[in-house]
């Protein structure tokens, strides 16, 4: 910019820029609020219950620690609990010292995997009821009949996946 002499150029850049800042402020608005909720919840004795239930499920074996991960997040989607407060409040509910045999990689595709798991066959989740509307069919449709087959089938992979990673 100094070398060519095309300040205006930045100048459109970052009006540019600003607008579509503004144009997002509610979005940026629902993660802010998102945040406070999870952290609001995280000092109520949901958080330990969370945290013992995490504990008992890491001991028994990793199977039931994802499995346990995908019915609460789950659960929570289908209550109209978003996946961006519910997955800290896992995350920061393990305790990695007292789970050696659990690899944090593992732990981390569980969350994702979980989360995409989840806001898919949320009839809840905007993308499904933005999807219901433009083919004109029942949101419950499209998330447990079209969406939820496709993931019964791809859950099972991403057992067997959890434990190759875990594996390594």
């Amino acid at each position: 910019m100094v070398l060519r002499k095309q300040k205006k150029a930045v100048k459109e850049e970052v009006s540019l820029y600003k607008s579509k800042i503004l144009a997002q402020k509610m979005e940026i608005c629902l993660f802010l609020s998102a945040g406070l909720f999870g952290n609001a919840v995280s000092h109520t004795p949901v958080k330990q219950l969370l945290e013992r239930s995490m504990q008992w499920s890491a001991q028994q074996s990793i199977g039931i620690l994802f499995s346990f991960i995908i019915l609460f997040v789950t659960l929570m989607a289908f209550l109209g609990v978003h996946q961006i407060i519910v997955i800290p409040l896992i995350l920061t509910s393990l305790n990695f010292a007292e789970m050696p045999d659990i690899t944090v990689v593992s732990v981390a595709f569980m969350c994702i995997f979980t989360w995409m798991l989840s806001s898919s066959i949320s009839p809840l989740n905007a993308l499904n009821i933005i999807i219901s509307q433009c083919v004109q069919k029942n949101g419950l449709t499209v998330a447990f009949r079209w969406n939820g087959v496709y993931f019964m089938s791809v859950t099972g992979m991403a057992f067997l996946y959890v434990y190759i990673l875990n594996w390594f």
